[in-house]
């Protein structure tokens, strides 16, 4: 897997680390629980298909808007759910989820698997494997305008593996080589701008991460000026898929990976783990999270976002249902 980012381009150049000796990292502990949805159809509630002919489905992705609520790309239903913030609420009832149902709101069709929302509450849809396409919907006048991905550096929308919102425009991660500029800052089509890896968040400069040797994960990285820095991240257990690498603020670096260890009977998993580390700009680890919510056979497109201020929100499918959960930054 290769992803591109950017924002971490002090380190030394060529540095290879496992973590820089210093203070001891920052446990970032038990997640807070932003919501709870029920398997169902109903007010609050969350649509799941159990796949007998073909892929188990469920909620695709999530996003938080603008104004702080939180948007769940309800696939199987064709609609998205939105839920707002208890406020002091929250206080009489801490016991609580932090967030409560609010509304739905129908979209064109059930095979979305991406959502973002604009600072103008427009929906930024993608349907990359029917449509091949990406939608922009006024929830309000029901507007809609759509967009073929299809194009330079995309040659079909299978490839597409995320969708990229920067302060310059609309992103398409395409097989995790490079990315595509498809829109501008105003959801506008624009002409397209092919970069290795994926933009950064913060300053300009990329980032390439794969799976390396000894079970680790290896990460590199080039800023604006700078020559190619790298890092070797390296667990107690081997990292079998990375999930998520992005910058952060302060030009900080996120790793977020799912690692497991096989059973003797080299068949099954004795143990897994969805785990993260925040690294400073020296490639000391600042700060780790951990979750025992891994992949489940209910596919997802998004299962981690990394907010502005660095905190971290994971979609973790349940028997019960869905739950998002939120670690505070470093």
């Amino acid at each position: 897997m290769r992803v591109v980012v950017s924002g971490v381009a002090v380190l030394t150049a060529a540095l290879c680390l496992t973590g820089v000796a210093g203070a001891q990292p920052r446990d970032l502990g038990k997640p807070v629980v932003l919501l709870t949805a029920s398997w169902g159809q109903g007010p609050g509630q969350l649509g799941r298909k159990d796949g007998s002919e073909g892929s188990s489905l469920g909620p695709m992705s999530f996003t938080v808007a603008p104004d702080g609520s939180l948007y769940v790309l309800d696939q199987v239903n064709g609609r998205v759910a939105v839920f707002r913030p208890r406020g002091l609420e929250n206080k009489e009832a801490p016991q609580e989820a932090a967030y409560t149902f609010d509304r739905f709101i129908s979209v064109p069709g059930t095979t979305f698997e991406e959502i973002e929302v604009g600072a103008d509450g427009r929906l930024l849809l993608l349907d990359r494997l029917v449509r091949e396409a990406l939608v922009v919907l006024d929830p309000v006048t029901r507007d809609t305008e759509e967009l073929s991905v299809l194009g330079a550096g995309i040659p079909e929308g299978g490839g597409v593996m995320a969708v990229l919102v920067r302060k310059d425009g609309v992103w398409l991660d395409y097989g995790r080589e490079h990315s595509v500029r498809v829109l501008d800052s105003s959801w506008n089509p624009c002409e397209r701008k092919i970069v290795p890896g994926r933009p950064l968040r913060g300053e300009d400069g990329t980032l390439e991460a794969s799976l390396g040797v000894r079970g680790g994960a290896d990460v590199r990285y080039e800023g604006t000026g700078d020559g190619p820095r790298s890092l070797f991240v390296l667990d107690d257990m081997p990292v079998g898929r990375l999930i998520d690498v992005t910058d952060g603020p302060g030009g900080l670096l996120l790793v977020v990976y799912h690692c497991w260890r096989w059973a003797e009977d080299g068949d099954s998993l004795s143990f897994q783990e969805v785990r993260g580390r925040w690294y400073d700009k020296n490639g000391q680890i600042l700060a780790t999270l951990s979750s025992p919510h891994t992949i489940t056979p209910i596919e997802q497109f998004r299962e981690i976002r990394v907010l502005q201020d660095g905190s971290v929100v994971q979609m973790a499918f349940t028997p019960e249902g869905v739950r998002l959960l939120q670690w505070g930054g470093p």
